[in-house]
């Protein structure tokens, strides 16, 4: 079976789900409705009851609780709605360092090293990335860079370290972390493989700051646009030679690339990402539809 009819065979089992969701979504509107007019009910009968056993529960009957619950399955609902009823498929992909994650990728999409660049050394991506299809085939293919803010930075990367290694109050400012000495891991951490590694990348933050602190904030404005061959740059924790490069992840990127295949490019989207934890790659798994289990790698179709 070629990738199209894989493609279209998951695609096609998604339709139904479309449906089932409407359909329950309908049932749990209509179950609110029903909560409205019993609360009206129940406001209204207070008043008139002389037995105060039977007051007092009636005050206790907590409806918007049920309300609340209902409001929070018709959110997941419509999340699910929408990925279900997308018309292209994306691709995730797991796994430890040189274990072919990347050519899997390229495999996959009929893209080459340079979109999606790989290495045999340590783990070769170092930065989010998403590459999607662009129709103009006049158009040489290309990058797009955001640069996190200084803020943006510091609470959506150096804060959740802070707060998993226990650490104390992370950095205010940029100076702050710049200037001021890591806390020590505590020792009820030191003992885990998990958190050493973890306050090992932290300090490689700190280490390299002077590498990427004048990039921060530089494309609030516009994203910096890039050549098809300063995309391994933008991308890869190494060049070629193995040698480490610009700390790539206070970046996040966007290629456009054409897909060999006419079908198939126009309902493919790959999201590449590098997931150090496994209860990450779990949590990212719920309300997945198709998990394929390959050696070594795990395969999610998103």
């Amino acid at each position: 079976m070629n990738r199209t009819l894989v493609i279209n065979n998951i695609l096609q089992q998604r339709k139904p789900l479309v449906q089932k969701i409407e359909q329950v979504k309908t049932l749990l509107i209509q179950r609110q409705e029903f909560l409205k007019e019993l609360e009206q009910l129940r406001l209204a009968i207070m008043p008139q009851l002389d037995n105060p056993v039977s007051v007092e529960l009636l005050k206790k009957l907590d409806l918007n609780k049920l309300h609340n619950l209902i409001d929070s399955a018709l959110a997941a609902l419509s999340k699910l709605k929408r990925r279900f009823a997308r018309t292209t498929l994306n691709i995730g992909v797991v796994g430890r360092a040189r274990q072919g994650k990347s050519r899997l990728l390229q495999s996959i999409s009929g893209l080459t090293r340079a979109e999606i660049p790989d290495g045999d050394r340590e783990h070769c991506t170092g930065v989010s990335s998403t590459i999607y299809h662009n129709k103009n085939r006049d158009q040489e293919p290309y990058g797009v860079v955001w640069f996190y803010s200084e803020n943006s930075f510091l609470k959506e990367i150096i804060a959740p370290y802070y707060a998993q290694l226990q650490l104390g109050n992370s950095p205010q400012n940029i100076q702050e972390f710049a200037q001021n000495n890591l806390p020590e891991l505590p020792d009820a951490l030191k003992t885990f493989a998990e958190y050493k590694a973890k306050y090992e990348h932290l300090k490689r933050y700190k280490d390299n700051l002077g590498r990427y602190y004048r990039l921060l904030g530089t494309t609030e404005a516009q994203p910096l646009r890039i050549t098809r061959e300063q995309i391994r740059e933008y991308v890869a924790q190494d060049n070629e030679q193995g040698d480490r490069i610009l700390f790539a992840e206070g970046m996040r990127n966007e290629w456009s690339a054409f897909l060999d295949d006419d079908e198939i490019r126009s309902k493919i989207w790959i999201e590449f990402r590098q997931i150090e934890e496994r209860k990450h790659l779990q949590m990212s798994w719920k309300n997945q539809v198709t998990k394929t289990m390959i050696p070594n790698q795990e395969l999610v179709f998103l």
